[in-house]
This record gives structure tokens, sequence and C-alpha cells, in this order.
């Protein structure tokens, strides 16, 4: 049996199916015209199993991610947090998350934390060594990625404005360079810190996976690849999981 509400144009539509061992199927879809519903504008779709047999942790409107849940058994967590099965969803190179959905053939698995556990007892902490994403660095930010200057201003960069000593570089946060010789005080505390953190057993990588292994790249969505997409700073290549072009 089926249960839709009015297709109105240009409006949300919510459709209810209920499947055998009283389970409900409930679809939500974008409705561009009166004639049809285009199926690549489904927007959700979930099962809804009775309350005893319900994962806490599992989605229960279609969403996924990170602080929001899995999907269910099957079921893709796209690049923006959907739920669903096709290549938009399941695709690797448009972004899906395996370790809150299945991915091109690829069964979820659970995600594993990097903590203090798994470092060395040299003393160093992630929290003292968090590698800018967003091209700030100082106290309480982190330090700038590597060959990086960090300037008295605190902002990440390579010209003579971000490495220059006498212009205020802080080499505790990156690379500066002086008429002596140039001080990498950060570089140095972040290649032991990266040299820490635990090898990544598949391919994916970053903060909760690992770093990637045979002179690999770690791109932006957490993949282990060689190709540009993946090891091209331009494209978000993360330097602390693996090489960067």
């Amino acid at each position: 049996a089926s249960l839709g509400e009015s297709n109105v144009p240009g409006e949300f539509i919510k459709e209810i199916t209920l499947l055998p061992d009283n389970k409900l199927e409930i679809s939500l879809y974008y409705v561009a015209d009166e004639e049809s519903q285009d199926e690549e504008t489904e927007i959700s779709k979930a099962i809804v199993e009775d309350e005893e047999s319900q994962d806490e942790d599992i989605s229960e409107d279609g969403r996924c991610g990170p602080g929001i849940g899995v999907c269910k058994s099957g079921e893709c967590c796209s690049r923006y947090g959907w739920c669903g099965t096709t290549e938009k969803y399941c695709s690797v190179e448009r972004g899906c998350q395996s370790e809150f959905g299945d991915c091109e053939g690829i069964k979820r698995k659970a995600s594993k934390s990097v903590t203090s556990e798994n470092l060395t007892s040299e003393n160093l902490t992630i929290e003292n060594l968090t590698i800018s994403e967003d091209g700030r660095c100082g106290s309480g930010i982190g330090v700038c990625n590597k060959g990086e200057c960090c300037s008295k201003y605190g902002w990440c960069g390579t010209s003579e404005k971000y490495c220059s000593i006498e212009r205020g570089c802080q080499s505790e946060f990156g690379d500066c360079t002086g008429k002596e010789k140039n001080v990498n005080v950060a570089t140095e505390k972040v290649n032991k810190f990266e040299n820490t953190i635990a090898y990544s057993d598949s391919d994916r990588c970053g903060k909760n996976e690992g770093r990637c292994r045979n002179d690999e790249c770690c791109s932006k969505y957490g993949w282990c690849g060689t190709t540009k997409s993946y090891c091209s700073k331009d494209k978000g290549c993360q330097s602390e999981f693996g090489r960067c072009w």
C-alpha cells in the first residue's frame, strides 16, 4: 500500500509505502512539474523498522555523516551527507563517505581515531601540533604545512613578508628565513608528529583513518591515491597524511 501527498510543483512531497514485516518506506521528492518526478531529484530514502530493532547510530531521516549517523545496509553516504544508492551517492570520485555507508562495493567500516595512544613517548600531542586547514597559524590555532611560514599576524605563506624573521615570522608555527640560516622548528616538530601517526589499513586517510602507504597522497576527501586529483595542493591534498605536489 502506498500513501502520497499531492504533487505540487516546486514543493517537496512525501511518499509512504507499507512493506513486508510491517516496515515503512519513506521517500522525499522535489516535484519539478505536475507531469513528472525525476528520480535524480530524490532527496532521501529511509526504511523505518520497529523501534526495538533500530540501531541508535542508523540514520532515520536519510541524512548521514559525523554527528548524524550512518546509512542503512546497502546505502551510500554522499559527499553532502545524504543516503542513497545511485552513482552520485556511491562514487568514490564524487566524495562517497565509506565510514557512514557503502561506497562502490566497499562495505562500511567503523572509523578509528588517531589519538595520543598512537604517539611515541616524545611527549608530542595532536593538540599542540594541529596542522592548519584554513591558512591561519599561531598559538591555539595550529602550524603551517611543510614549506610554509607563519607570519607575524598569523597567516601561512611563502613570500618574504611571511618568512622573514626581521618581519616577525613565528618559527614555532612554520619555517622562517633569517640572515644567517633557515629556521624550521615547526616543520621538524610536524615531521616527528607525522611519523607517529599510524598507517591506514585501507584506502582511506585523514585524522580518523591514518597516513597513506607507498608514497601515496591523501586527497581532500580522505582517499589515498597517486593522480593529480589526490596529490594536488590546489585540490586540497592533505600533506600531513601523505605526500602532495
